[in-house]
């Protein structure tokens, strides 16, 4: 039984005097306590990135806070060789025409993905659009796209199709 179902099956047999309140009050205490824990865990969830396996999760939490770096510094459309200082060294990779920018959002049915940055993976050079996946009113979640999700997904830019 939740704290709630407790508290409403006391409150609607008990008889109100001092005795009562206290209970009521310890059973909202209760409920407030299970209500906050339940919305805690929802935020940690949310805020849980997942990576493949073998991703190493330090470099791409770097590499995440070099491109927010670079963006809030030099704009969306800042060079993206973000990876220095991290240790080591990425040669600008050319990026198709036809591929995700930065500062842009697309969208493939009712999904949207609002591209941050455009940038090299360091370990194998392929590259990546990072931004954020979302659909409209609900959360949206950090996300990287490749040339194969450009390819074979259907994106299209979202304010070329008149959306906003």
């Amino acid at each position: 039984m939740t704290a709630r179902e407790r508290l409403l099956s006391y409150a609607l047999v008990a008889t109100p005097n001092e005795v009562t309140i206290a209970k009521c009050e310890e059973l909202i205490d209760a409920y407030r306590d299970e209500v906050r824990a339940e919305a805690a865990a929802d935020i940690h969830r949310a805020e849980l990135p997942s990576f493949p396996a073998g991703e190493r999760v330090e470099l791409v939490t770097q590499m995440m806070r070099a491109i927010d770096a670079r963006i809030a510094e030099h704009g969306a459309e800042a060079s993206y060789g973000v990876a220095e200082g991290l240790g080591f060294e990425v040669a600008a990779a050319p990026i198709a025409d036809d591929f995700f920018r930065a500062g842009r959002t697309y969208r493939r049915r009712r999904w949207h993905f609002q591209c941050l940055a455009v940038a090299p993976n360091p370990f194998n050079r392929e590259v990546r659009a990072i931004g954020f996946l979302f659909r409209p009113g609900e959360p949206a979640t950090a996300t990287a796209m490749d040339p194969e999700h450009w390819t074979h997904d259907g994106w299209t830019d979202a304010a070329e199709a008149g959306d906003r």
